[in-house]
């Protein structure tokens, strides 16, 4: 039973140690894409809120009466403050994955090992 063990080990040693350069290279790639990921959506909620600002600076110029305004001025007011901080922890998670893919790249072998 030994010898069974030790002849897949080496099987399987010797097939990560040819597959291990291509993983890696996939892998930090990978890591890549989910930092531009993170950055598209920051860019997403910098526009989603800078759409928001303007339109509560419209809301007054509207031919609304009091309450309509109150109201789409609350709405607003409240998606801008989710969206900012929401687009500012998208955007520093991905200057962390951008910055060192290779961190992630590590991350995501050592979930594949699990």
């Amino acid at each position: 039973m030994d010898e069974v063990l030790v002849t897949g080990l080496e099987k399987l040693i010797g097939f990560l140690e040819s597959a291990s350069p291509e993983l890696w290279r996939i892998l930090v790639k990978q890591a890549m894409v989910s930092g531009i990921q993170y950055v598209i959506g920051a860019i997403a909620c910098a526009v989603i809120a800078a759409v928001c600002i303007r339109g509560l600076s419209r809301v007054s110029d509207s031919d609304l009466d009091s309450w309509d305004q109150d109201f789409l001025r609350f709405g607003l007011w409240i998606f801008t403050t989710i969206t900012i901080p929401l687009g500012i922890i998208i955007a520093i998670n991905a200057i962390g994955v951008l910055y060192n893919p290779e961190y992630h790249a590590i991350k995501g072998i050592l979930e594949i090992l699990r």
